[in-house]
C-alpha cells in the first residue's frame, strides 16, 4: 500500500525532497518553541499572586438613616494593578442584602486616595443595623479568571436604619 508522502517522495522533483526536510526542521522548531513559551507562561501565571487592589478605612455621612435617604460613603483605595475588573457595591446586615451597583473597574495603576460614593439607600431596607462594603473582582490573567483568585472586599462601613416613628423621638 502506497501513502500519499511516500507517493508524493518518489514523484516530486529532487529540489523538493531536500527542502521538504529542511521546513520540517523548522516547524518543528517554531513549535517547540511556542511551546516552551507556554509552560513559561503558565508558570507566571500560576505563580502570580500580588493583588490588583487594597481598601483601607472608610466613613459615611450620615450615619443614622431612614430608607429612601441619601448617603455619602469615603473609602480609601490603593491600586495596584491594571487588570480587568467588576465592582459591587453592597448595603447587608439587618437591613437586608441589597447590591447598590454592578460597575466595571475604571481606576488606573498608582491611585491611592479617597473615593467617594453617593447612594440612595432603598426603600426596602429594613431598620436595623446595617453596613456598606464593596466587593471588587479582577482577572489579571486566566487563572485568576478561573479560580477566582483576585477577590477583594472592603471593611465594614456600618450605619443605622430607623424606621419614620424612630427619627422623629
Amino acid at each position: 500500500m502506497v501513502t500519499k508522502v511516500t507517493n508524493w517522495l518518489n514523484e516530486s522533483c529532487d529540489l523538493c525532497t531536500k527542502v521538504r526536510p529542511i521546513f520540517m526542521l523548522l516547524f518543528y522548531i517554531v513549535v517547540s518553541c511556542f511551546s516552551v513559551y507556554g509552560m513559561y507562561l503558565l508558570q507566571d501565571w500560576w505563580k502570580d499572586n500580588s493583588p490588583a487592589v487594597s481598601f483601607g478605612q472608610g466613613d459615611i455621612t450620615p450615619t443614622i438613616v431612614r430608607p429612601g435617604d441619601k448617603m455619602l460613603v469615603h473609602l480609601t483605595v490603593n491600586k495596584l494593578r491594571n487588570c480587568d475588573g467588576e465592582v459591587f457595591r453592597v448595603v447587608t446586615g439587618e437591613c437586608g442584602h441589597h447590591v447598590l451597583a454592578h460597575v466595571e473597574a475604571t481606576l488606573d495603576k498608582g491611585f491611592s486616595g479617597r473615593v467617594t460614593l453617593p447612594f440612595q439607600l432603598p426603600h426596602e431596607a429594613i431598620p436595623g443595623d446595617c453596613g456598606f462594603r464593596v466587593h471588587a473582582r479582577y482577572n489579571c490573567n486566566p487563572f485568576d479568571w478561573i479560580m477566582q483568585r483576585q477577590v477583594f472586599v472592603s471593611d465594614l462601613i456600618p450605619f443605622k436604619v430607623v424606621g419614620y416613628s424612630d427619627l422623629l423621638e
